[in-house]
């Protein structure tokens, strides 16, 4: 099949990618060219008063392009294959297949995926404008949680977020967005970082407090947009990271809770300080326990944190990676969950 899905969360885009053509074999597109926000078919940048430099960021022709081969553009000529644009996404290490408003309805599509709200209205205006034979399909995830789902006019749905009660009216699958775990995977290394990929830092205090309690015994290392520590381009070098710290912190607050982060964590056998709250009720919370795959901070002040990090002994540390490992292995297949997507896809609506 040929789908055609927007992109506003790269991590989100690419676990589609592993799911739908690696593992299922289809055409997977995204949007390119300004033509798809002015002809109202794109709003991403809704909440950000439509801000030029956001519609460029998503829907811009720019420099950085780099051909299928992977050769460098020609004199800036990025358009390759009938007119697809073939997007390195370098963080993640593949193409993306991008196209024009034009080049799309020159097209035949079987499926329309709308990753934001706004989208499922623009979305089926879209189908009927053009009389288009495509299915249109909601997913929610990696964009906050919400209660309200218009179950009326989003038929088909597909999540990465906790089950929920959907109407039988509607074809519904509930799934984990996959990433490569050839990648994200243990390491015998340990070293003694305590390593956060959270952006933005949300709670500066507690970290810069609990790293004067532990250095030199610890190193502190935040890594991601506005954070000390820079960010990290490409996902082999988060991993080897992630793989060989000792704890990760994740303190992040609000999100709908599939979390990227605290599965690859997960994956690479390493326990996270926590706030549980953050959690509960959501995906991510079903690998964390308290004392087993994690250490719950949410109730800690930082010196009480230090303490109970210094009374773990390399035993005890050892079998909560463990624990991590076969948390991860027993609740998250993505082997069963592309079959799942399968059967969901074959009973579109």
């Amino acid at each position: 099949m040929r789908i055609f899905s927007d992109l506003h969360h790269s991590g989100l885009y690419a676990a589609q990618h592993y799911l739908l053509e690696n593992r299922l074999g289809h055409e997977l597109y995204r949007p390119i060219g300004e033509e798809w926000f002015t002809q109202g078919y794109w709003k991403i940048a809704e909440p950000y008063n439509n801000n030029a430099g956001t519609i460029t960021q998503f829907l811009g022709i720019r420099q950085d392009f780099v051909p299928k081969d992977g050769t460098p553009p020609l004199n800036n000529v990025k358009e390759i294959q009938d007119d697809v644009y073939y997007i390195w996404d370098g963080t993640h290490g593949y193409h993306q297949k991008a196209i024009s408003l034009n080049k799309f309805l020159s097209m035949d599509f079987d499926i329309i995926i709308a990753s934001i709200p706004a989208h499922i209205d623009a979305y089926s205006r879209l189908i009927k404008d053009h009389n288009l034979k495509a299915k249109l399909i909601y997913h929610i995830g990696n964009i906050g949680w919400h209660e309200h789902v218009p179950f009326d006019k989003a038929k088909n749905i597909m999540a990465s977020v906790k089950r929920f009660n959907v109407p039988d009216s509607n074809n519904v699958v509930f799934y984990r967005q996959e990433f490569d775990l050839n990648v994200f995977k243990p390491s015998s290394l340990t070293t003694q970082w305590v390593t956060s990929f959270v952006n933005c830092l949300p709670n500066p205090d507690l970290w810069n407090r609990l790293k004067e309690l532990m250095v030199p015994d610890y190193e502190f290392k935040a890594f991601g947009i506005d954070c000390p520590d820079g960010i990290w381009g490409k996902i082999q070098e988060i991993a080897s990271y992630m793989a060989t710290s000792k704890y990760g912190f994740h303190n992040k607050p609000g999100g709908d809770g599939f979390g990227h982060t605290v599965h690859n964590w997960m994956a690479v056998g390493r326990p996270v300080l926590v706030n549980l709250e953050d959690y509960k009720d959501k995906l991510a919370g079903e690998l964390l326990v308290d004392g087993e795959t994690c250490i719950d901070i949410s109730s800690m002040q930082p010196h009480e944190i230090a303490h109970r990090l210094h009374e773990i002994s390399d035993l005890q540390y050892q079998d909560i990676r463990n624990n991590v490992i076969n948390k991860f292995k027993q609740t998250v297949n993505f082997e069963q969950d592309a079959e799942n997507v399968k059967q969901f896809l074959s009973k579109l609506i």
